[in-house]
């Protein structure tokens, strides 16, 4: 499974639909293999007005975007947060690693 967020969203074997999943997706890659933790993805994700319960509300859209994904294990939970586990498959990752590097 790749995830390219340089550009437009695009998943690949998969449609992710929805803004707030979309967005649950893209700020998941941007922490490449990061934990995000539920306030943090609550502030990002409802910035006017946070849900009642935000633990409860990013769980149902991790759900949503677990099923939506051709890998369900590409995302990681632990009590702390989500993560994109799969951080080789984020094309930022691939941009991001070789300029780190320095000159080959």
């Amino acid at each position: 499974m790749r995830v390219a967020i340089l550009g437009p969203l695009e998943v690949e074997s998969a449609a992710v639909g929805g803004a707030r999943l979309r967005r649950l997706l893209v700020r998941l890659a941007l922490a490449a293999g990061r934990a995000v933790t539920v306030e943090a993805l609550a502030a990002d994700l409802w910035p006017e007005e946070p849900p009642a319960d935000p633990g409860d509300a990013r769980q149902s859209l991790v759900s949503r975007l677990r099923r939506t994904l051709p890998e369900a294990a590409a995302l990681a939970s632990d009590l702390g947060g989500q993560a994109f586990a799969r951080r080789r498959a984020l094309d930022r990752a691939c941009a991001v690693e070789p300029a780190a590097g320095g000159p080959g």
